[in-house]
Formats: structure tokens, sequence, C-alpha cells
């Protein structure tokens, strides 16, 4: 069974493991090096962690975390791929391999996305590849393509302005 929740001060740690699955890998017999995640414009996904607007959800399954789905707002700051304006989160998910295509991921990807509502956004942003399994994830959600780069899309979708009763 898999259940949904918070990510705990204490698991920040693991933001790094599922940044480095978020990395779509063309060919997985020749993975990326972990060490990209120390390129300025990957490690703004989850260097100091915590602030006001930064929100992850874990899907959990007997007690070992199986993927995140989380999101910031970036201003005046290295921004992501994913980067719209500073009033708009850009969102990060991934899974451990074995779980995707379960559908857990859009049941995560929904409840991060009543979570923005909940505090009042009115949009949500990402960057995905075009060959990348997720981006037609995305488009099922919801999400629109805003621009096209190389290989690559940044995707917004517009929460129900019904829905948003806090503030971010």
């Amino acid at each position: 069974m898999v259940t949904f929740r918070r990510l705990a001060d204490t698991e920040e740690d693991l933001l790094e493991t599922f940044l480095y699955l978020a990395i779509h890998q063309e060919d997985p017999t020749n993975p990326v090096s972990r060490s990209v995640l120390e390129l300025p414009e990957l490690a703004t996904y989850i260097s100091n962690w915590g602030r006001r607007s930064d929100h992850c959800l874990v899907a959990e399954v007997g007690g070992v975390v199986i993927g995140a789905a989380w999101c910031r707002i970036y201003a005046g700051q290295v921004t992501g791929y994913g980067f719209v304006d500073d009033q708009t989160p850009e969102l990060t998910m991934s899974l451990l391999p074995e779980y995707r295509g379960l559908g857990i991921g859009s049941e995560l990807l929904g409840r991060l996305l009543e979570l923005l509502q909940e505090k009042g956004f009115e949009r949500a942003s990402l960057s995905c590849q075009v060959s990348n399994p997720a981006y037609r994830l995305y488009q099922r959600m919801g999400f629109e393509t805003l621009r096209l780069g190389d290989g690559d899309a940044v995707m917004v979708i517009e929460l129900e302005k019904s829905q948003r009763t806090g503030s971010n």
C-alpha cells in the first residue's frame, strides 16, 4: 500500500537521490555522473531546502520512500530549467524506477498540485525533456507547453482559482 505525506525535516537528504532520478537518462547503460548535481542549475532545486515556499510530498511503501514531488519559488537566485516567474513554483518529481508506470506519480503530482492550490498559488511550472515518458504524464495532468527548447519543454498548469484558499 502506498501512503503519501510531507517530507520530514530529517529526510532532506532524500531530495538529492530523487533529483538525480529526475534526470532523464537517454542511455541507461551510460548514466550521467551524479556529479552533475553540483552544477548550479541543478543544485538550485535542493540547496538550502526549507524556505517558506519549499513544499515536498513523498510516496512511501512499507516505510521506504519510493518517490518525491517538490517545488520552490526562484527569485533573485539561480533559477531552475522550468522557471517562469518569481510567483510560480517550479516542480520536480521522480520515483524509484521499479515504481514508475503504476499511477503513483500521477497521484503524487496531483496531491502536490492540490497543496499548491491550498497555499494560494495560481499556477505551477516544470521542465521536461520531450523524449521523457513523463512528458505525456504532465500533459495528461493538464500541463501545457509554454515554450520548447532544444529537446525540452517548459510546461505550466493553471491551478483552479475556486480552490485557492490560503496564501503562499
